[in-house]
């Protein structure tokens, strides 16, 4: 696998220094190894799109345009906006004067045909896929890419909350690439998956991550959630869903994306004609409250949201009006996940899961606290996390979902039930810290005795120096003192 993980860097690397953008290198890649994945799916896949180039290398020129057609032919089935390819085309790549971008190109569709789809580190038809779009991911620090750990917990939390023989309609108000959607659906519960990006890129990388995963019913539309959403009840009110999964992106102006004036941000936050806002103004900044009430318009009377935010955005000073009508008024906060530093890539900054739940009959929100740094494992690029800890905060926060009241502690993972008056007498915040008292912090043994003796040793050390020192200073004034009297 890391050979082939190398390989792959390699390539990149090559078509990069072909001119190609990162974005462009992606939609390189990935669009030769859906069409390989999808040959080898014609037996058990509706998706009857059939591309000569891995059996047919005869005519070299023809190539490009063969690769062209079958991916524009792919996304008209799969109901795509053909905008989706706008931003890379193998034709255009194909350069006559220089042949080595037409053998790069060949080269690449060589190296997939021969790649074993049945690998077992692969998992599955989709495995090569995933693995490519997290290699390149990774290689350019795409903040969009969601890890691998975060995928795994959310898809724990939200498979451990449906019902079995029941199937469920699925939103994705930011949907990137899709990996945060396609790893949150078992095959068994999904009724229909409908997801929004302001990115045609993503989109068309979304779209070919789902077919190559084996999930066809979709359907993903272009353009700005917030200020134009496309899934719509009868053009009068926005689509509802059982269950919406978000990893919310980090925007300037929200409101000015669309490169509208003052008069377009009033309307859109104070007269909004689908009412998400209630009636608020949301400030250009605050992209996450606008995506958080959007959500909420967006799902059904027992729907569930699980969302990934920055942690500022759960106990900014300034919202408080905001968290005031979501806890407050609106008792939809059914539990707070913060998770350590660096969680994702190109992110230092602290993030949180919120997870929203309509219909709740309790009075109290389960804050879990996963930032320490027993919990994570590095990875090349990033803090993952460790499977037994996504375990283990699944299964804290399912605890609490099936009724539970007394939720302990599980290792480094400090739980901590607080009641909604509490909750308000501190401005709504949403920050743990807030509601700790000493008796929540975990304390190993173990680990303070070993502290306790390290601070004996560093205590010795400055002890022996100050001696030693000492020591230098005397001798130093015994030195001036003999030195005085052979001058008298």
């Amino acid at each position: 696998m890391k050979l082939l993980e190398k390989e792959i860097k390699e390539f990149a690397i090559k078509l990069e220094n072909y001119g190609l953008s990162q974005a462009q290198v992606k939609q390189f890649m990935l669009r030769i190894i859906c069409l390989r994945i999808l040959e080898k799916m014609q037996h058990s896949s509706k998706l009857k799109i059939l591309s000569t180039v891995f059996n047919d290398f005869q005519s070299k020129d023809s190539i490009a345009l063969e690769l062209d057609k079958s991916i524009s032919t792919l996304m008209k089935i799969l109901g795509v906006p053909t905008e989706s390819l706008s931003s890379f085309s193998f034709q255009n790549y194909v350069d006559q004067d220089d042949t080595g971008k037409l053998e790069t190109l060949i080269d690449f569709i060589i190296f997939i045909k021969y790649i074993d789809l049945e690998d077992k580190e692969l998992k599955d038809n989709g495995g090569l896929f995933s693995l490519v779009l997290s290699e390149i991911s990774l290689i350019h620090k795409d903040s969009e890419y969601t890890p691998s750990g975060i995928s795994e917990l959310f898809s724990r939390l939200i498979s451990g909350v449906f019902q079995k023989n029941k199937k469920y309609d699925f939103y994705s108000p930011c949907i990137g690439y899709g990996e945060l959607a396609k790893s949150s659906i078992y095959p068994e519960y999904l009724s229909k998956l409908s997801g929004q990006d302001i990115s045609a890129d993503s989109i068309a990388v979304a779209a070919m991550n789902f077919c190559t995963h084996g999930i066809e019913e979709f359907d993903l539309k272009i353009g700005n959630t917030l200020t134009n959403p496309l899934f719509l009840n009868n053009n009068e009110s926005v689509a509802k869903y059982d269950c919406i999964v978000a990893s919310l992106p980090q925007i300037k102006n929200w409101l000015l994306q669309d490169n509208q004036g003052i008069e377009y941000i009033k309307f859109n936050c104070e007269k909004d004609r689908f009412n998400r806002f209630n009636q608020h103004f949301i400030h250009g900044s605050r992209s996450d409250y606008a995506f958080i009430f959007h959500i909420l318009n967006s799902m059904r009377d027992n729907g569930i949201a699980v969302i990934m935010v920055n942690l500022t955005t759960l106990y900014r000073s300034i919202d408080g009006f905001l968290r005031e009508d979501l806890i407050g008024r609106m008792n939809v906060v059914d539990s707070i996940i913060t998770l350590g530093k660096n969680i994702r890539i190109k992110s230092k900054s602290d993030h949180a899961i919120l997870i929203l739940k309509k219909n709740r009959d309790r009075n109290d929100i389960v804050f879990i606290d996963a930032t320490n740094k027993k919990l994570l494992q590095r990875s090349k690029y990033h803090n993952e996390l460790k499977p037994e800890s996504i375990i283990n905060i699944a299964n804290t926060y399912l605890s609490f979902y099936k009724g539970n009241t007394e939720i302990c502690n599980k290792g480094e993972i400090i739980t901590k039930v607080v009641n909604i008056n509490d909750i308000q007498r501190a401005n709504y915040s949403m920050n743990l810290a807030y509601y700790e008292t000493k008796e929540d912090f975990l304390f190993d043994e173990k680990v303070l005795s070993e502290e306790k003796e390290k601070l004996v040793k560093i205590s010795e050390k400055i002890q022996n120096r100050s001696k030693e020192l000492e020591n230098s200073r005397l001798k130093i004034q015994e030195y001036f003192i003999e030195l005085m009297k052979e001058k008298l």
